[in-house]
Order: C-alpha cells, then structure tokens, then sequence
C-alpha cells in the first residue's frame, strides 16, 4: 500500500490540517506525488479557502471582487483566485507584455469617459454636438459585440459606477445646457441587458462618490462654493461646509476663501472630502449641514499644497485604530489620501480613526511621495491617475521621459500604495507613542508603448486590478482593452460576471431603429468625416443606416436618440468664431448672466449694459463640455474667458458676469455667493482675484467692492500638468486633422499608429506654424 493511502485514510479534517502546514510551494509539490494526493488536495475545498486567508488576505494581494460566493464555488474555482491573485502580482512586478484588442465606434464619435464592469463589460460613452451614447459592448463574447446603445442629451463629462446586487448604478455628469446628474441602472434580464433611469438631479455635476442611495457632488446650480451629500431616492440634501479655522475671513464679512473639492469618501460614521489643502472629516447625518469633526491639513509650515486631483482608498482587515465602536457604520480601517498637486507631484498620507467611547480622534501620518527610485520616471510627470477596482493599483498616466511630446510621448505606470507600520512616523494630531500604520508606494512598472494604443488623443483609461484587464478609450472614437496575463487562469464557473438580473422598470426591450438615419446623417456630410478623421469613405455609415439590424445583430437594446440639449452657443459656433453674435445668442447669453438682486447695481466707472459690451464673443463661450478633446479646444484660451477663468483660477462652477469698467475691460463676475474682479494686462495676460465680499454683501451695497480689495486673495495655483495635456492633445489632434485632409507638405499615412518619431515631430513642427500664423490673424 502506497504512502500517501496511509495519509488519505485519516479524517478529512486532520488531512487538511497536515495541507495546512505546508506552504504553497510544499502543497503544490505534494500534489504532483500520485493521483490520489493530486484529487484530494485539488478538491479540499476548506483547504483552499483557509489558504486564501493565509496567503492572499495577509499579504493584501487583491481578490476579484465579483467572485462566487463561497458556499457556491467549488474547490477548483476558491483555488482558481488563489492562482490568478499570486501569478497577476508577480505579472505586475515583472516586465509587463500586454495582450490588446482593438475596437472601432461605429460612428468614430470622441470618447468622454469610459469604464470596465467586471472585468467584461465596456461601458464607453461618446458623442460630438449632434448625438451624445453611452454604449456596451461585451469584451467576453466572440468579435465583442455591442449589447446596449442608450441616448442621452449631452455628453458625459465624468461618472461613477457601483457595483451592486440590484443593478449596476451609474451616476453620471450629463453636460447639456443646464448640466445635471443622471442616476441610471444597468441590469441584464432573460438575457437581454436593459438600463433604466433612476433619477435625475438637476443643477448638480461633478459626482465625487456613489453608494447606494447617497451621492456626493461637487457643483449645484453653478456654485461650487460647497460639496453637497443628497439621498436621490427621497431627495434629502445637505451641504458640507468649511472650517472657520482654515478660512481666512476678512473683516466684517461672511465671505470664504474658494477651495474645490476634489474627492469624497464614506468611511465609516463620516463623510471625508478633500480639499485644495485640507482633509475635512464630518459626521454622516441628515441636516442642512453636515457636522465638520476635523480638519486636517495636506501640507505644513513649510510646505504648501495645492491639489488638483485626489482619490480616497479605505483599507480593509487591518487592525489599526481597533479600540472601540461608535455604531453600524463604524469603520477602523485605515483610509489612504492619494493626491495629485499643481506641478504634477503625487503623494499619499493615510488618516486613522483613534475615537474611543464614540469620541471621535484622528491621526495622519506624514505625506510620502512618488519618487522612491531613480529609474522610475520624474514624480512630477504625472499629469493623471488613475485607480484600479480594488484600489490597490493605480495607473499614472505622464509625460514623457524628455519632456517634449514631440520625441516623446506620454506613458503609462503601474504602481501599488499599501501599508506598512511605522512607530517612528511623524504625525500631526497624535502623540508620537502611537503606532499608525503608512502609506507605501510600491516598484512601478512602465506599460510597454509598443503594447498600447497612442495614448496622445485624451485616453479615458479604466483598470480592473485583480483581474489585470485595462480599458483604453481615446477621443478618436476607438477603445482598446489590454490583458495583462495572456491565459484566463480563472475557472468558467468561478465568476459571477453577468451582469446583475434585475427585473427592469419598463419590459419594452424592442429595438428603436426607425430614426437611426436622422442621427447619423451629420456623419454623411464630407467635411464632418473630414474633421473627425472618419474613414475614408461613406461605405460603412450607408450600411447602418440601409440596415440597422444587420450591423447590430447583438444590441439588445437601441434607444431612441433623444434631441441635444446643448448651450445655443453651439448653434452659433461658427459665427462667433467669425466675430460676429447673433441676435438670438446675445439674448440667451444675457438671460443667463441675469442675477437677481443684481438689477440696478450702481458703481462708478461701471456698466452692465450687455449689449454695448465690447468683449461680448470672449464671455458668450461656455464651460467646455467635452473636456480636453473637445473640437477647436484650441481656441478656448485664445477666445473664451470662461474657460480661462476655470483652468487659470481652478474653478468648477459657473462664472456670471455682473459689471464690466468702460475703460480698461476689467469684469467682475460671481460664481454662487462668490465676487471675484479679472482685469485684461498687456498681451492678454488677464489677472484675477477673489474680493472676501458675498453677492449679497455686494448687492446691497457696490461700494464695499473698494473696501474689500484690502483683502483681496488670489486664486490658486493653476494645474500646469493640464498645460502639458493640452499641449500633446493639440498638436497631435490637429496635427491629425491636417494630414487627413492632406494640407501638410510631405506624404503622409492616413493611421497615426504607423507614424515614425520622425514624422510625428516634422508634422507637430508644421502644427506650430499654423498655430503661430492663425495667432497672428487674430
């Protein structure tokens, strides 16, 4: 009788105990002995499942997030993680080769913004100014078909996604005229996927965190002033306002520095926000306004930090602050701030919750910075993150290693933040004797360039961690998905990846296609192909629109396009850009700059006649809807003071004209209860600065405008890092405009993917004239 039949022969909970005490090399040895060890290891379940607490939970190493249940999986699939955890971690730190697949938007619309649904689906929405989709595609099924196509009114400007039981729910920042907040569920039902409009709250953008019920957003009705928490199930809205102590205030006055909130986080009994300079800790309740527990500054006496972008990450399991429990929601767990600056540094503190008996006492450690070794790139480079689904990866997209995006272009990084104890950790509102635990930025790894797809045209980039799948979506309408490890490792039935099935709101799943010729024939127009570098021909968009069916035979669900609700400058766009305001704009422009109250201002030197305005075309440009990609981005800093204002002055609300001086074109403008004055100095260098006075203040009384100037603060430091994104977006998007349209002087192929280095800068080169010369004409 074999050796390994003697072991068998023991009760099956003391064979898992000898497993046990093997670690996964011994246990994987041992398997390979005879067939008999290789079937009882490979099926013990409760093995495995103890294994991946030993060896997965302790060393943080992520697990998918939409696995099975326990009680559903079986031992091969718990093994499954275990192996697809352990092999992608040491993918990641290892020299990346990615595995692309390549998909084209029917109708090459630019894409705004884009996310990965459990490591299948592709959510990506696009649109131009004549339509405006949110589309899925199915990145698990043969040739990815697309499976749902729903209308919207304006283009996403950004979102976000939370995975539930109950549906998909999608939060998402809709640019129309007046812009607001769609509240959507995306469900899959007698496998058809369906989505259905939740609610919509009006006036609000820039969502910073989802979960269930609750949404937190940045701007309401154009000001910006505060974050607001809302319940979107019942409507109830309260308002997260700032610390005295961090705001100086002038005298005399209730007005308040500006400062944006840049990200938002449920930890726990609180709500955190992050700020330009500050971390502000309320308590989560249902008031007008939130009860401010703490604030916490980003910087210190000898440094200042201005953030331009953040992301909160709370870190499960681990023991820190465990010393006592304030109620259901109460959450010991560490949470890590991972923020951006105005020159493109990144860094991360972690904050603790230290209350006891429901006192409520935090403590941050100090900030640790992106620049641990030599090789890797410059940690001021990075001009955006982003984070994987379980937050322990994040991508940072840089510019290139020279700095010059004509030699070099932007890059991808993999890198990891996890958590170490530090006992001799400086700390600002702890004694030394605590022992907090750390943030630590792992090795980064550059992605391959010659694995990815030019990442020059605005890539909206999502990533899924624990599974090692990237989402790459650009705004010339084509997106990509890139696999780290090359074999699925997972077992087929060890994932829940379908979507969740939910009985939708309406049953009416037929496929509206009768007006799909009204949408696309803009498309059908030569210069519209040449403008967005479209295919050389009509050939495909005559297909679609002979036979819609046919070139969707997968799409379960096709919305009706609903009209675009866009401002009526874009209307008007070509007039404008040719100096010349039609009636119809000028009317509309001075409607929405009408501020109540504000009728019959009376400053010296000072007019709100709007129709004899003499800079009227720079102030009648909206807030772009399309970021950075948007067509003629160009020409916003040359032509639009609004876009100015919110890039200079790091702005996300709307600025409203009130005044403007008939001598030297200086305008004073609010932004919510904000008063701010730009004045215009040589060569169009504008300077601008916030007056501590509130509309109301104002109002009452212009005059106070001289006194206030005492204390006057000048916004805060513009995001330079955007600068550099603006400067590959340009020169490569125009500079593939010019060439599809054969304008350049030396031959040229139609795909930019097969430029050489050399032709990228001869062509950017090229792009400068133009721009020089199109400066000059102004």
């Amino acid at each position: 009788m074999s050796q390994s039949s003697h072991i068998l022969s023991l009760p099956q909970d003391v064979i898992t105990e000898i497993y046990f005490l093997l670690p996964m090399q011994g246990i994987a040895a041992l398997r390979q002995c005879c067939l008999q060890l290789q079937q009882s290891i490979s099926n013990d379940k409760q093995l495995w499942i103890r294994i991946m607490d030993r060896d997965i939970a302790e060393r943080r190493i992520s697990l998918l997030p939409y696995r099975r249940t326990i009680i559903s999986a079986n031992a091969l699939a718990v093994e499954s993680w275990i192996r697809n955890a352990i092999t992608l971690e040491k993918a990641y730190e290892s020299n990346l080769h990615l595995n692309l697949d390549h998909t084209i938007v029917p109708d090459r619309l630019s894409a705004t913004w884009a996310k990965l649904i459990r490591g299948r689906w592709c959510l990506v929405a696009t649109s131009n100014v004549y339509q405006s989709w949110l589309s899925l595609w199915d990145g698990g099924s043969t040739g990815r078909p697309l499976r749902m196509r729903y209308s919207l009114a304006g283009p996403v400007m950004d979102g976000l996604v939370e995975d539930t039981e109950d549906g998909i729910l999608l939060a998402l920042s809709i640019g129309t005229r007046s812009s607001h907040i769609q509240v959507l569920r995306l469900t899959q039902w007698q496998d058809r996927v369906h989505i259905d409009k939740l609610a919509t709250i009006d006036g609000a953008s820039h969502p910073k965190v989802l979960r269930g019920s609750i949404l937190g957003f940045a701007v309401r009705y154009g000001d910006d002033s505060f974050p607001r928490v809302i319940d979107w199930t019942s409507g109830s809205e309260y308002v997260l306002g700032l610390a005295p102590q961090a705001v100086p205030r002038a005298t005399n006055t209730s007005a308040t520095v500006h400062r944006i909130c840049w990200a938002m986080v449920l930890w726990g009994d609180y709500i955190v926000a992050v700020f330009d300079s500050t971390v502000n800790i309320y308590r989560r309740e249902t008031a007008p306004a939130a009860k401010l527990l703490e604030v916490i500054p980003l910087g210190n006496s000898d440094t200042e930090v201005h953030v331009r972008e953040a992301h909160c990450v709370i870190y499960p399991g681990s023991s820190a602050g465990e010393t006592g429990s304030c109620g259901p929601n109460y959450s010991p767990s560490p949470l890590a701030i991972v923020c951006r600056n105005h020159i493109g540094a990144t860094f991360a503190m972690t904050i603790h919750d230290l209350g006891i008996s429901c006192q409520p006492r935090f403590l941050a450690t100090k900030r640790v910075w992106w620049d641990s070794n030599p090789e890797e790139p410059d940690f001021t480079s990075t001009m955006r993150v982003f984070i994987g689904l379980t937050k322990s990866k994040f991508i940072f997209y840089t510019k290139g290693a020279e700095g010059s995006y004509p030699r070099d272009p932007p890059r991808l990084f993999f890198t990891d933040i996890r958590l170490k104890r530090c006992p001799d950790a400086e700390t600002s509102h702890a004694s030394n004797n605590e022992l907090p635990f750390e943030c630590s930025f792992g090795t980064s790894q550059q992605l391959p360039p010659s694995d990815l797809p030019l990442l020059h045209f605005y890539p909206c980039v999502d990533f899924d961690d624990a599974r090692g799948v990237l989402l790459i979506a650009t705004s010339r309408g084509e997106f990509w998905t890139a696999r780290v490890q090359a074999e699925e490792i997972l077992t087929p039935d060890s994932l829940d990846e379908a979507l969740p099935s939910v009985r939708p709101k309406s049953h009416n799943f037929g496929r509206t296609l009768s007006r799909l010729g009204f949408w696309l024939a803009p498309f059908l127009r030569k210069e519209i192909f040449a403008h967005y570098n479209l295919w050389p021909n009509s050939q495909i968009l005559h297909q679609i629109v002979s036979n819609p069916i046919n070139f969707f035979p997968h799409c379960d669900m096709l919305s009706q396009p609903v009209p675009m609700d866009l401002p009526i400058y874009y209307k008007y766009r070509r007039d404008v850009e040719s100096n010349h305001i039609p009636d119809e704009l000028r009317a509309e422009a001075i409607r929405t700059w009408y501020t109540p109250g504000c009728d019959n201002l009376n400053l010296p030197g000072w007019s709100n006649d709007w129709d004899a305005f003499p800079d009227f075309s720079r102030w009648v440009i909206p807030p772009l809807r399309w970021g950075y990609g948007e067509d003629g981005f160009q020409d916003y800093h040359l032509h639009s003071i609004i876009a100015l204002i919110r890039h200079e002055f790091c702005i996300l609300g709307d600025p409203v004209p009130l005044l403007y001086n008939t001598k030297n074109m200086s305008v004073i403008f609010h932004v919510g209860q904000r008063i701010y004055m730009i004045g215009e100095g040589e060569e169009k260098w504008y300077n601008a600065s916030q007056m501590l006075l509130t509309l109301d203040e104002f109002s009452s009384d212009p005059s106070r405008l001289y006194l206030s100037r005492e204390h006057c603060i000048a916004p805060s430091y513009r995001d330079w890092n955007v600068d550099e994104l603006q400067n590959i977006i340009l020169g490569y998007d125009v500079s593939v405009e010019h060439a599809a349209l054969s304008d350049i002087g030396f031959d040229l192929d139609p795909d930019p993917a097969k430029w050489t280095g050399e032709q990228w800068v001869n062509i950017v080169k090229e792009y400068t004239i133009w721009e020089e010369s199109c400066k000059d004409r102004i």
